[in-house]
């Protein structure tokens, strides 16, 4: 009997040991309060947020990659962020250790051209932020007209930045580009503020139920998809698990001042262009244009259908 104690004791300590071991290898993982916020529950669109301004060619959108930011958007437009970094992580940590940044802050750049020939210069895109100056330490292209710095007008060049750990998001900061400097980051802060209260108020509603089991939002508004795709068939379906392709178009389409499309063409190849719908709506809308001919796809969720997912 005392043997069979002993035993299990040893066997506890080896067990404790090797999992303390494996830990000890994991890299660290830092936690902050906004974590405490799930996804799935954030009802925002990208263009409430997108800081967006022009010069005489070109208009420059900037929206921040991160969590405490992307988690109060819709469930498909957040989706499709997290999607979009997966597809990127290893050019994003490449990038990274380049720069020698163990958590670099990334943002979602997007430049779009108003007039033919427009040029433009990555590099000139700033932040500052707590009285600090920071400058990309390094840029992964997503459009293939990246690489030209030129685009055409009604066209656009898309590319996570890297910018140094310390931007902080939860206050006002400014946007640079060529001489050129936007503060509308506070109006989003705002927006956001709000919506993360509403964003907490309904967390703190879905309780587990007696059998411990609970539907949450991001399952909601897959089952929803499913619905849709029986109905509408392979359409939905793909957008309920969009590829890389879609998931870049969809992340960071917007619609530009002055313009309903925004299309990249790239040679013969079919291009992939999301816009907004009009503010009724708390979705947005995926048009496929292919060989010459459109084919709009669109799921359309209100703010009360969301809430009450």
């Amino acid at each position: 009997m005392t043997e069979g104690r002993n035993g299990g004791r040893r066997a506890w300590r080896r067990a404790t040991l090797l999992a303390a071991t494996l830990l000890s290898a994991l890299p660290p993982f830092r936690l902050s309060a906004q974590d405490s916020i799930p996804p799935g529950y954030g009802t925002l669109k990208r263009d409430e947020i997108v800081v967006r301004f022009t010069t005489a060619t070109v208009e420059i959108q900037f929206l921040p990659l991160d969590e405490q930011v992307i988690r109060l958007l819709a469930p498909d437009t957040y989706r499709s962020l997290v999607q979009l970094i997966q597809s990127r992580q290893s050019n994003i940590t490449a990038a990274a250790e380049r720069a020698g940044e163990d958590h670099p802050t990334l943002v979602l750049v997007t430049f779009f051209g108003l007039v033919p020939q427009a040029r433009f210069n990555p590099e000139d895109v700033n932040v500052t932020s707590r009285g600090r100056l920071f400058r990309p330490i390094g840029i992964v292209p997503l459009s293939p007209t990246w690489g030209s710095y030129q685009l055409e007008a009604r066209q656009q060049a898309v590319a996570i930045y890297l910018f140094e750990e310390g931007i902080s998001f939860r206050e006002t900061l400014t946007v640079s580009y060529q001489g050129q400097v936007n503060d509308s980051w506070s109006q989003a802060l705002r927006v956001l503020d709000q919506e993360r209260a509403r964003v907490r108020a309904r967390g703190s509603s879905t309780r587990p139920s007696r059998s411990g089991v609970q539907r949450t939002p991001a399952e909601s508004v897959h089952t929803t998809l499913t619905r849709h795709a029986a109905r509408r068939g392979a359409v939905a379906s793909a957008l309920s698990q969009p590829s890389e392709k879609n998931a870049v178009a969809q992340a960071s389409a917007a619609t530009p001042l002055g313009a309903s499309t925004v299309t990249d063409r790239d040679g013969a190849r079919s291009a992939t262009v999301l816009t907004d719908p009009p503010r009724i709506s708390t979705a947005a809308s995926v048009l496929s244009e292919l060989s010459g001919s459109a084919i709009p796809t669109m799921r359309r969720v209100g703010r009360a259908e969301t809430q009450k997912n």
